[in-house]
């Protein structure tokens, strides 16, 4: 699955979180409806995006950052555990990085990151609490070694 870089970030995350779940086998675009949970899914070989109905679910968006840069994610969690999303740096125009992964455990997320159909990196985060806001913070382990400090906090909820 690509997302065309020609799309506002606001436009690209809307695309995204409106309309897929990867799944073989799942309703096609073509036969979705609006009460279908969006969550998105790692691509599967083929380039077909598809949606799953999953459930209940909540988007929560939030600001923080990926070591030094400033970044803004958007979460989409379901009822079963599954946690999908994205992430752009609004200073660096083009890219949007798919999240898919689950709270393995009340306050433990673990996410994988996808940049196109590659799986880039795998974050592991710790939910606390600032007074009444929601804090993940965590560590993203990129596949070519690096590592980067993770954290945001949460700044709204659908």
């Amino acid at each position: 699955m690509k997302i065309s870089t020609s799309l506002t970030s606001a436009a690209s995350r809307a695309l995204v979180l409106a309309t897929a779940l990867v799944i073989p086998g799942a309703v096609s675009l073509s036969q979705a409806k609006t009460e279908v949970t969006p969550v998105v899914k790692a691509p599967s070989s083929s380039n077909t995006v598809q949606i799953l109905k999953v459930g209940r679910f909540a988007k929560s968006e939030y600001t923080g950052r990926v070591g030094n840069m400033y970044a803004e994610f958007e979460l989409t969690w379901s009822d079963n555990g599954e946690v999908a999303g994205t992430y752009t740096y609004p200073g660096k125009r083009g890219t949007i990085y798919l999240l898919k992964g689950e709270n393995v455990r009340e306050g433990k997320l673990m996410l994988e990151e996808y940049t196109g159909n590659d799986l880039t990196a795998t974050i592991s985060l710790r939910k606390s609490m600032d007074g009444d806001q929601v804090v993940w913070s965590g560590t993203m382990k990129n596949t070519d070694g690096r590592q980067f400090p993770v954290e945001f906090r949460r700044v709204g909820t659908r």
